[in-house]
């Protein structure tokens, strides 16, 4: 069979191409779907040149669950995802291994450090890839003490927070005790401003850097920062308010 001369010119080759590229081109052309029209192919699939190109199979989400975890704890991490433009004949998940295709959820227990994961999958013509990463942040710890010098246990006994180290806001209930606040030296705290007039309160609290803090696993140690009002506070029953700034 002898190749139409506009496939040839349409596919961008020309007459004077090597007849090894045109031999090519012919055991394609045989493959091609005999409609009339003229195509050309793309990631193994046929293209109408005059046409738009067919929707390729691709990952649409790719999501952990829970992204931030606590640094010295032990996690079970849950993966979903989706697909669009088809479904997978092979998926994988690194560290997992292989996956049932038709899966779209799976629990991944002991992990332990930030990671990232990477979902491969394949409808047999078009491999696509997607990355995710679980992260693990030291704990921060907010409430209120009576000393100016609390142990690291008294601290850990207030309110944790697992999250980004980003600013948030905080009301305390206080009868004769002193707000306190805690984060590791590698995200420290920067500043405390009052929720109503949102003004810089940091001189009045006290700073105790590179505490050591033996976190939940019992072996992992980090210094932190450890921010105590220098007044002995009593909100009456209401709360104050605090803007935690890094």
């Amino acid at each position: 069979m002898s190749v139409p001369i506009e496939f040839i010119e349409k596919s961008g080759i020309t007459r004077t191409e090597t007849r090894r590229h045109l031999d090519d081109i012919e055991h394609h052309w045989q493959e091609a779907p005999m409609d009339g029209k003229i195509y050309g192919r793309s990631l193994g699939h046929w293209i109408p040149i005059d046409g738009a190109a067919p929707a390729l199979f691709e990952i649409t989400s790719f999501n952990r669950n829970p992204a931030i975890n606590e640094l010295g704890a032990t996690a079970t991490i849950t993966f979903s995802w989706q697909f669009d433009n088809g479904v997978p004949t092979e998926q994988s998940i690194s560290g997992l291994g292989i996956l049932a295709n038709a899966l779209r959820t799976v629990d991944a227990p002991g992990i332990k450090e930030n990671t990232t994961f990477t979902l491969s999958a394949t409808d047999g013509a078009t491999p696509v890839t997607r990355d995710t990463s679980v992260v693990f942040n030291a704990p921060i710890w907010w409430g209120t003490v009576t000393s100016l010098t609390p142990e690291p246990h008294h601290i850990q006994a207030m309110t944790k927070r697992v999250a980004a180290y980003s600013n948030f806001t905080v009301d305390l209930s206080i009868a004769n005790a002193r707000s306190c606040f805690a984060s590791a030296m590698s995200n420290p705290i920067r500043d405390l401003r009052d929720t109503i007039f949102n003004i810089s309160q940091w001189d009045s609290f006290d700073k105790l850097d590179n505490v050591i803090f033996t976190l939940a696993d019992g072996t992992t140690t980090i210094p932190y920062r450890i921010c105590i009002r220098n007044i002995v506070e009593d909100t009456g029953g209401g709360t104050v308010g605090w803007n935690v700034v890094f």
